[in-house]
């Protein structure tokens, strides 16, 4: 059973609105987060895949769990939680190409759990849904043609990156190709992909805006049709990872000063600019602050002033000290 994706206008415009945030992470110099803010979404991310397979501990107890505190919890909760911990706290470890590096990832969940295979399934598995729902899986046979075709797609497929990422994280739900934690590996896997070329999804906590509305993210996954057709899920996806890019920024924003601006335009090294230009780059600032952070990089050495009132503009030294 092949999967398609056919992307419209809504996956081009949803495309075009997250290269638009990334330039603002990266402008904003999110992409390095500070180390209690990679740990504090790497706690949401583990919460929220976690409490998605109706693991229902709470994000305090996970977080102790996380640090090695003391918490009184099922015993399986805690293994579940340090397992998950051990493959979030490892990505590279693994490679997003390798269906070999999916199993290992899946014994790594099962420390301690010896109650399933690591491999693939050779029989049939049942996947119950927190609505209630039960499917059935494909047949093993069909479902390893069906990873062998995606892992092929992944490393020679046409489409961008991001939508081969929401595409895998799709088909890993529908072949199943584990008895268990076919949920986590999904999200987990996404992840990976999207590492690839944007480091900063190693610390951007997405699962965390599809646990404020699961509903809409179980409606758009393989139901008892078992649809093949991935688009409705892969626009559903990006408009997740727009959504975590948007609240990133909102929660960082406040906490960039003039002198990361200034720093970060300066490496951009460009011979000659004005304020406008300044603007174009710091997009949610307003023309007074973009005034004081030209004038502070004058002062500091960033740039040299050349010309008056609105002819005035700007060039980098060649060598800043």
């Amino acid at each position: 059973m092949r999967l398609t994706c056919t992307p419209g206008d809504e996956t081009i415009r949803l495309l075009t609105e997250i290269a638009e945030k990334k330039g603002e992470v990266k402008a904003y110099f999110l992409d390095k987060l500070e180390p209690s803010s990679r740990e504090e979404n790497k706690i949401d991310s583990i919460h929220a895949t976690l409490f998605l397979q109706n693991r229902e501990l709470d994000r305090q107890k996970t977080a102790d769990i996380i640090r090695k505190l003391s918490v009184r919890a099922p015993r399986d909760s805690i293994r579940e939680i340090r397992s998950t911990l051990r493959i979030y706290e490892n990505p590279s470890a693994y490679n997003p190409y390798s269906q070999d590096s999916l199993k290992i990832v899946n014994q790594d969940l099962l420390r301690g759990n010896e109650g399933y295979k690591s491999t693939y399934r050779d029989g049939i598995v049942h996947s119950y849904y927190w609505t209630g729902f039960i499917r059935m899986s494909i047949p093993s046979e069909e479902m390893r043609e069906g990873m062998n075709e995606l892992f092929h797609y992944l490393r020679h497929g046409k489409d961008p990156l991001i939508i081969k990422s929401c595409v895998c994280h799709y088909a890993i739900q529908f072949y199943e190709p584990f008895e268990t934690n076919n949920e986590i590996i999904s999200r987990f896997w996404q992840t990976l992909l999207l590492m690839k070329e944007y480091p900063l999804f190693e610390f951007l906590p997405w699962e965390k805006e599809i646990l404020t509305g699961k509903k809409r993210y179980y409606s758009r996954l393989p139901g008892r049709d078992l649809n093949t057709d991935t688009t409705d899920f892969v626009n559903y996806m990006l408009d997740i990872i727009h959504i975590a890019l948007s609240n990133l920024l909102e929660s960082c924003r406040k906490k960039i000063g003039a002198i990361d601006r200034i720093r970060y335009f300066y490496n951009l090294g460009l011979d000659s600019f004005n304020r406008k230009d300044y603007m174009r780059v710091h997009k949610n600032i307003s023309t007074a602050t973009a005034s004081r952070d030209l004038n502070l990089g004058v002062e500091t050495g960033f740039f040299i002033k050349q010309g008056t009132n609105n002819q005035t503009t700007y060039r980098c030294p060649l060598v800043f000290e």
